[in-house]
């Protein structure tokens, strides 16, 4: 899955170019020539209230403490550190364990110009989750929220992959609190997220289905499993069934989308990215140079630093430099992981790091313009 906050900055930088706005407000363009990651995906913490099957970030869950993580004072002097930082992603372990969530925000909020964040949740504390979001919603002024909420499955199907009982229940008991505050609040965005993995790739259509028709008002997406998983066998799929899957959802999009709208290109990058995920998982080879470590990084609950979710190749700990994330990505180690990123690349199936390397790889923008007409024009 691409994080939704990505597309919706996206769709605001064209909108200023369609309205030729940009002239007078370059700064929504900074992003672009800015020396620093322009997106950060952060997990305040990697505590977590489930058990998941196909969890990537297990060995840290099961190792980590409360009183390892980074302090409301640490983060804002890394938020200080970062230039203008317009997606936010926050991750886990599960967000919401962390008491100070709203602070956390507030600090990227206030230092870094944040337009957009995602918060990704099993949504399993209710009342806890919808109290955060409408404080969020409230003080902080103009800033998009996503919602990510993990539903991999309909009923007990979802608790066994979840390792909690009753965890479907409460997730959509979460979903009819947050569509509540949805209604007061217009920027505030609902997404499900369906992880396509050994335990979920016969039965995701049906929770595809449910989510469009029974649960309704939060839009449904899919993610490619990666990373070293709690149980390896979650990594043995089928890729015909992600691929099958893709060929029904392009016949079936929007109709109403127009061929030079914003919209247009969001479908036309999701098209591209589906490809590259199947390639890449099929061939074991990079299809598109990376920009993991560049535009964008990972920093996690202790200050340690990484390119992307997956990588085994850390930066540093922000702790040891002063909180100065430049002194890590710019020094001569951070120089060189970034160098061996970029020559040796690695067969990535993370959708995020896909879209942000096609935006930033000028090579891509044919391959974008060719199946933007194949889609819009052609219909094809």
């Amino acid at each position: 899955m691409v994080y939704l906050e990505q597309y919706l900055y996206i769709i605001f930088c064209i909108k200023k170019i369609i309205k030729y706005k940009v002239i007078f407000n370059m700064k929504e363009f900074k992003f672009l020539f800015n020396k620093l990651p322009f997106q950060i995906i952060f997990y305040p913490t990697s505590r977590c209230n489930a058990n998941c099957s196909h969890c990537y970030n297990f060995n840290r869950q099961i190792n980590t403490t409360k009183n390892n993580e980074l302090s409301l004072d640490e983060i804002n002097r890394i938020s200080s550190g970062f230039g203008h930082i317009k997606a936010l992603t926050i991750s886990g372990g599960e967000p919401f364990l962390r008491e100070d969530l709203k602070e956390i925000i507030s600090i990227f909020y206030k230092n870094n110009g944040l337009q957009y964040v995602s918060i990704h949740t099993n949504a399993f504390l209710t009342q806890k989750i919808s109290q955060t979001i409408s404080e969020i919603l409230q003080s902080l002024k103009g800033l998009n929220v996503v919602i990510c909420i993990s539903i991999d499955g309909i009923g007990k199907l979802h608790d066994q992959i979840r390792g909690v009982p009753d965890g479907f229940n409460k997730a959509t008991d979460t979903i009819k609190e947050l569509k509540k505050i949805k209604k007061i609040f217009n920027n505030l965005y609902l997404v499900s997220s369906t992880m396509y993995s050994h335990s979920t790739q016969d039965t995701f259509l049906q929770t595809f289905d449910y989510i469009q028709n029974e649960i309704t008002g939060i839009k449904p997406s899919l993610s490619f499993i990666r990373g070293n998983t709690h149980i390896n066998e979650e990594k043995n799929v089928n890729i015909d069934g992600y691929e099958n899957f893709y060929s029904k959802y392009k016949s079936i999009k929007d109709k109403s989308i127009k061929p030079l709208s914003p919209m247009a290109l969001k479908e036309t990058l999701e098209n591209i990215i589906n490809k590259i995920v199947i390639k890449n998982h099929l061939t074991g080879k990079q299809s598109i140079p990376c920009q993991a470590g560049q535009k964008l990084v990972v920093i996690y609950e202790n200050g340690d630093v990484y390119p992307c979710e997956t990588s085994n190749q850390k930066f540093g700990n922000l702790r040891d430099v002063n909180y100065d994330i430049k002194k890590l990505l710019c020094s001569k180690e951070g120089m060189k992981i970034k160098r061996k990123i970029k020559q040796d690349g690695c067969s990535c199936t993370w959708e995020n790091i896909i879209l942000v390397n096609l935006i930033f790889n000028l090579k891509s923008y044919p391959a974008i313009i060719y199946n933007w007409f194949r889609l819009f024009i052609l219909n094809k």
